[in-house]
């Protein structure tokens, strides 16, 4: 028997997704995807449309620019429709909010927003790409981004990504670990490189001096350690 005719018999008399799921041992996803006939995006296909639009959200309209939860949406929401002008990039909470608030009579003129892209040509590498009208990039690439940064601008840069990474996963023991080894890793060089370790022992002392001065806990704690002694 055909799966599609038996799960739109089912559907007729009451039962959901999940239920259905269960009786035929698939997943919930999959059952819907039988059922709407829905053709599955391909892997090349889902590599071209994250890499046109840099692997970030296109929309941002509820998102604050959180690039770790990215689907691929369809534009016309013909999810047989897997061409690379009806595909965006969203986050999570951009995508739900698209198809779960936007009123059907609003969604046309969102649709035609998503689907304005205008031609440009990269100052780097000469190249000719395609670019949002709502958020238009200046570069094709983030390599010729970086490339076209100045030094200090490069340093800058990595500095605020490293702080914000850092801050996220600050509480993983992975994390933890890697910065262990890290650590290990950078004291054998500075131990054998004598201008490193007099360079990091000035920065260490200036931090201490620092601390010793704004932070009320830490001179507690230094007082009495030198009364212990």
């Amino acid at each position: 028997m055909d799966r599609k005719k038996y799960i739109t018999e089912l559907r007729e008399q009451g039962l959901s997704f999940g239920k259905i799921g269960k009786q035929l041992g698939i997943s919930q996803q999959r059952v819907y995807q039988i059922y709407q006939k829905r053709i599955p995006i391909p892997y090349s296909v889902e590599k071209l449309v994250y890499t046109r639009d840099f692997n970030e959200c296109q929309w941002q309209i509820k998102c604050k620019n959180d690039n770790e939860n990215l689907f691929i949406h369809h534009i016309d929401s013909n999810e047989r429709n897997n061409t690379l002008d009806n595909l965006i990039t969203l986050c999570s909470s951009c995508h739900a909010y698209f198809h779960l608030h936007i009123n059907f009579k609003g969604r046309d003129a969102m649709v035609e927003k998503m689907k304005r892209r205008t031609k440009k040509i990269c100052p780097k590498c000469k190249k000719e790409f395609e670019t949002k009208l709502s958020r238009p990039s200046k570069f094709c690439s983030k390599n010729c981004l970086k490339h076209n940064r100045t030094p200090e601008e490069q340093k800058e840069f990595n500095r605020k990504r490293t702080n914000e990474y850092s801050r996220k996963h600050r509480n993983d023991e992975r994390f933890k670990a890697k910065i262990k080894q890290y650590n290990k890793t950078a004291y054998k060089k500075r131990m054998n490189n004598p201008e490193k370790l007099k360079e990091f022992q000035k920065k260490q002392n200036e931090y201490q001096k620092h601390r010793y001065n704004t932070d009320s806990e830490y001179r507690k704690k230094v007082l009495n350690n030198q009364k212990n002694k």
